[in-house]
């Protein structure tokens, strides 16, 4: 699992895990939780985006299913 640590106002840290396509997103709230069935390209999309939220709520939020982890 790739794990770092994102600038963003809203999201603190990201993790993926590319065998089994999940990405666990961490936000300043402190709650956790994993979508499941991501693509590497939105991870790296993710990565690469001037603005995390913004790529977040555009691309992964309300798309892939989630779960809470903590």
């Amino acid at each position: 699992m790739i794990c770092q640590y994102v600038s963003s106002s809203n999201l603190s840290y990201v993790c993926y895990e590319a065998m089994v396509q999940h990405l666990d997103i961490t936000f300043h709230s402190g709650s956790t939780y994993r979508y499941t069935s991501v693509p590497a390209y939105i991870h790296g999309g993710l990565i690469a985006a001037s603005s995390k939220g913004r790529y977040f709520d555009r691309y992964i939020k309300g798309i892939y299913p989630y779960y809470r982890i903590r």
